[in-house]
């Protein structure tokens, strides 16, 4: 095998170059927790926003929507911005929908 590093080539079944230490080996995967920092921030805050909604009405629900609309989001911050914007969307819908509801 041969180090794209250093140039050196390695003996059989070497995996570490013992010249400039690069690693040639298998490499575990890391895994992808985008999904779970939407869910989480959807879920908190279609909580604290279904609270607000109670005490605020239209405006909240007015004022929530803006935060859906966004270039499609590729990071963790991403996701879990989009997550925060969607539940607090989904809170004043469920809010409103309770408030409307008891009175």
């Amino acid at each position: 095998m041969f180090c794209e590093r250093c140039g050196r080539t390695l003996g059989e079944g070497e995996l570490t170059c013992p010249e400039c230490g690069a690693y040639y080996g298998p490499v575990k995967p890391v895994k992808d927790r985008r999904l779970a920092y939407f869910f989480t921030a959807l879920a908190l805050s279609a909580a604290a926003a279904g609270v607000a909604a109670w005490f605020l009405g239209y405006y909240m629900l007015i004022c929530m929507l803006f935060f859906w609309f966004g270039p499609r989001p590729n990071t963790n911050l991403g996701f879990a911005l989009r997550g925060v914007g969607l539940g607090l969307f989904i809170g004043c819908v469920i809010g409103l929908s309770c408030r409307f509801l008891v009175s």
